[in-house]
């Protein structure tokens, strides 16, 4: 009697210790993270040397005074660095938005951020020539990891002042 009693109990643990490592299969899996470490606008970035992001020529960027509107923006750069404690490929998007959310361009790409399970970041780097900007206002640099927004950056367009005459009569 003692014996099946103790068969009993070997059975109900064996059952109760294999139902959480069921549980813990059936789990959906960890959602990757991911961070923006730096992001900056430039007339020229370059990477230092621990592959981070930097101006090279000049002070960051974060407005413009144009003449008029609509405005052809001349060449500058952007730099990101995202990093993520699970490494991998993953893909990337920066959008500029207009005051109102709307998309006015993009770019798209790949980042390589180690191996797969590892931390690792990368940094990239955008020349962006000849941005339409079609009237003043503060538009948003948008990055996207994987389809899910990590950062918005503003970005301010106004019209420049007139310089006054001074020719006196």
């Amino acid at each position: 009697m003692l014996k099946s009693f103790l068969g009993r109990v070997l059975v109900f643990m064996s059952f109760t210790m294999v139902l959480p490592a069921q549980a813990s299969e059936e789990e959906a899996p960890v959602k990757a993270v991911f961070k923006v470490d730096k992001h900056l606008l430039a007339a020229q970035v370059d990477f230092g040397k621990d592959g981070r992001c930097k101006a090279s020529r000049g002070r960051t960027l974060k407005a413009w005074r144009v003449p008029g509107f609509p405005a052809t923006i001349p060449h500058f750069e952007s730099c990101t660095t995202v990093s993520s404690p699970q490494g991998g490929t993953v893909e990337f998007r920066i959008v500029v938005k207009n005051p109102a959310g709307e998309e006015v361009t993009s770019v798209n790409g790949v980042l390589e951020l180690g191996e797969e399970g590892s931390k690792g970041s990368a940094s990239q780097a955008i020349n962006w020539d000849d941005l339409e900007i079609p009237k003043a206002g503060k538009y948003h640099m948008v990055i996207e990891v994987e389809g899910e927004e990590l950062a918005r950056y503003p970005l301010r367009f106004s019209r420049s002042r007139k310089k006054r005459s001074s020719k006196r009569k």
